[in-house]
């Protein structure tokens, strides 16, 4: 790619509007990129080796504005490229075309799964999830939920669809909605399509949701007022991307936890300073190099423990 093309390409990544095929020419220019640096396997000089090479590439030393402020980034975000890339295209893209049998059914950290029930309803299941439902499960369709998923049920007025997330009963006819259970004191659903109700088995109040409406629940508060978010984007998790809102560094981690086996230990303030912002699922350095950069935190690896150190904002 010429210089013109390379600025253009990073702009649109930075805006959040690259499509894949723009994703694809800038793997191909990072793949194609002749320097012994990024041969090496120290990932610091590596990024010192393309921030050089950008520089040569689009004459960053003539321009201000928004390339000097974005270069760091750029490095990085291009030296994750490649992996994302092959990552996201893991992610599961068709259901299982035969139905799972009745039983238990669980995902990995790490791992994400798309199949169909005995019914055809489709569910995508997340990370460290899990998913039980009887032998009799096209007469009785309640399945118990542990962790997160996004469901879209096959309408069937005779039999209701139910999720048992704790104490707290989900029921929907025939609708696609992400239902959030990691821990039984706290619920989180967001209705993308249709209708859904939820309870609370000692509460006499349920609620009715609509397209475009997320409520939640947990055992000290009970269920929060019904909240408005945009069903024209899909969960995060489905898209295998990490999507942040106002979250503190605290959040941020307890996100990762669920997606890579290992322990985190954080060292200094747990300030109130808080991220918005997405990037895609990666290895958990890539992820790693990414919060060091936007946080302006450190962190190291050893073995099986990460150890952040966090930074005044």
């Amino acid at each position: 790619m010429n210089s013109n093309k390379i600025k253009d390409r990073l702009e649109r990544l930075f805006s959040k509007k690259q499509t894949d095929e723009d994703l694809k020419e800038l793997n191909n220019w990072y793949d194609n990129l002749q320097s012994d640096q990024l041969k090496r396997s120290d990932s610091e000089k590596a990024k010192k080796a393309v921030w050089k090479i950008l520089e040569g590439e689009i004459s960053l030393k003539k321009e201000k504005s928004f390339w000097g402020s974005s270069l760091k980034y750029a490095a990085v975000l291009l030296l994750i490229a490649a992996s994302s890339w092959m990552i996201w295209s893991a992610f599961p893209q068709k259901a299982e075309q035969e139905p799972l049998a009745s039983g238990s059914y669980k995902n990995d950290l790490g791992k994400v799964s798309k199949f169909l029930l005995p019914d055809s309803t489709v569910v995508w299941l997340s990370s460290g999830s899990s998913l039980e439902y009887a032998e009799n499960f096209p007469a009785n369709r309640q399945v118990n939920l542990h962790g997160e998923a996004f469901f879209q049920v096959k309408r069937n007025t005779q039999s209701p669809f139910k999720i048992q997330t704790g104490d707290v009963t989900t029921h929907v006819l025939g609708t696609s909605f992400n239902l959030k259970s990691y821990k039984s004191s706290q619920v989180n659903l967001q209705v993308y399509s249709g209708l859904v109700q939820i309870n609370h088995q000692n509460s006499q109040n349920s609620f009715r949701l609509e397209k475009d409406q997320w409520i939640e629940w947990n055992s000290e508060t009970g269920f929060s007022r019904v909240l408005s978010f945009d069903s024209s984007l899909p969960p995060a998790w489905k898209s295998g991307i990490f999507r942040f809102n106002n979250s503190s560094i605290q959040e941020i981690i307890e996100e990762l936890k669920l997606w890579y086996p290992i322990e985190f230990e954080i060292k200094g303030n747990m300030r109130k300073c808080l991220y918005t912002g997405e990037f895609q699922t990666s290895s958990l350095e890539q992820v790693l190099e990414i919060m060091s950069y936007t946080l302006n935190l450190h962190y190291q690896i050893h073995e099986n423990k990460v150890t952040i150190k966090v930074n005044p904002c």
